[in-house]
């Protein structure tokens, strides 16, 4: 697939993204042993790159805490909608979302978005604001 039929794919995806993947307990196994292996600390700052809908984020912030923060990436803007609207569910202030192509964003630009999240304390961002 080209990054269209991609980003058409994944937008048409979003609504039924979550319920096709909560069935599976094998992927919600997957994704305890990987975000459990991260080791996090209370504070630490964690980036979610191709985050999707936001399945990550509760167990993320559960290791991060009120203290740490969270940047989540991804390119299409329906899935950052749905995790935008678990966010605002949880009532968490310390969660930065982000649309950004990774497959052009450099490591370097990668921390700037990190880094501008983190101090802007924003919920919404694009890959191409700076920090204001």
């Amino acid at each position: 697939m080209n990054l269209r039929q991609v980003q058409h794919h994944y937008r048409r995806l979003a609504r039924l993204y979550e319920p096709t993947l909560l069935e599976r307990p094998l992927n919600a196994d997957s994704r305890r042993a990987a975000i459990d292996g991260l080791q996090l600390s209370p504070g630490a700052t964690v980036v979610d790159v191709a985050c999707g809908t936001g399945l990550s984020f509760a167990r993320l912030h559960r290791q991060i805490g009120p203290s740490g923060h969270l940047v989540g990436i991804d390119l299409i803007e329906t899935m950052l909608g749905r995790a935008r609207q678990r966010v605002e569910r949880a009532g968490w202030s310390n969660v930065t979302l982000v649309q950004a192509d990774m497959a052009t964003t450099t490591g370097e630009h990668l921390v700037s978005m990190a880094h501008c999240a983190q101090i802007s304390g924003s919920t919404r961002s694009s890959a191409s604001s700076g920090c204001r």
